[in-house]
């Protein structure tokens, strides 16, 4: 059974878009009200990830999401995901899914509008 604590942090990471508060070590175990170290050590034996593991695997997904489900950019994605880096999110993306954003959304997402 999981720590309430990791818990409420576990929601807090998954409806968060990490851009307003970002999702630092720090702000995620002060919300557990716990130090940073025991928050580390709660998490990982409740979630099998380090806090960052799990807030990068969070924002992959949404944006593959949003690659699917969108026609923004994948600048626009990487942003709405919580990505601050472009560079960052290419480089995780790839190695998360195995190809880049672009190829991703040419195989499994949507696509723009036909005009006329």
């Amino acid at each position: 059974m999981a720590d309430q604590r990791i818990e409420r942090t576990l929601a807090l990471i998954e409806n968060s878009d990490g851009r307003i508060e970002p999702l630092s070590l720090a702000n995620l175990a002060n919300a557990a009200s716990l130090s940073r170290s025991r928050f580390t050590s709660l998490f990982r034996r409740d979630v099998g990830l380090s806090p960052a593991q799990f807030v990068r695997a969070i924002k992959l997904v949404k944006a593959a999401i949003l690659l699917n489900e969108s026609v923004l950019s994948v600048k626009e994605v990487a942003w709405a995901a919580g990505f601050s880096d472009r560079s960052h999110f290419l480089r995780d993306f790839k190695h998360r899914y195995g190809v880049s954003p672009g190829s991703y959304r040419a195989i499994h997402g949507a696509r723009p509008p036909k005009v006329g």
